[in-house]
């Protein structure tokens, strides 16, 4: 998994060379695109590549990792609407469905899930709406269950949800997911 860079040039040739993979899978099988390929498009060395890549399949992570970053971002950690979480949750990737649906037709959909997995765990060590954990003796270990239980939960919803090209509601989903949520 890439690294988040504060470096402006790095982030202007991994945003070039990014694109540049997400365009040419419209067009192409990801096992197709060559390297080459992606850096004439991103008008990008090959040099710039490998400085900041070992492969292709890092270029999606960094797809991937750039949306999760920009939606944990958005993310209220003190909120305890779950109704409002899972909404804002479900809206923001309908409105970014071009990127699950290139990852799902590329057969990627299982790397999102994992990169989405991992980055969530780091961003999550402190969870959302957690009250019922206090004064538990084994609080860390309760958090790693239920962050991996909210985290493979949504992530797995996410794959029906782009097969079916998003046909069911934002509203619909939320709801489902509000009335399977366990009461405390």
């Amino acid at each position: 998994m890439l690294e988040h860079s504060d470096n402006r040039q790095a982030i202007h040739s991994l945003d070039a060379l990014s694109g540049a993979l997400f365009d040419l899978m419209q067009e192409d099988s990801f096992e197709k695109i060559t390297i080459t390929q992606i850096c004439q498009t991103a008008q990008i060395s090959r040099r710039t590549f490998y400085r900041h890549c070992s492969r292709k399949l890092d270029l999606v992570d960094y797809l991937i990792q750039n949306h999760i970053r920009e939606l944990l971002d958005s993310v209220d950690f003190t909120c305890t609407d779950a109704a409002l979480l899972y909404r804002n949750f479900f809206q923001y990737w309908k409105d970014h469905s071009a990127l699950l649906t290139t990852l799902f037709r590329h057969h990627l959909f299982s790397h999102f899930s994992q990169t989405f997995t991992k980055c969530c765990t780091q961003w999550m060590k402190d969870s959302l709406m957690l009250d019922m954990l206090e004064n538990r003796t084994n609080q860390d270990s309760l958090r790693l269950f239920y962050n991996s239980f909210l985290i493979g939960g949504l992530c797995h919803v996410l794959e029906p949800w782009t097969a079916e090209n998003f046909k069911t509601s934002v509203h619909d989903l939320t709801y489902v997911l509000v009335t399977l949520a366990p009461k405390t």
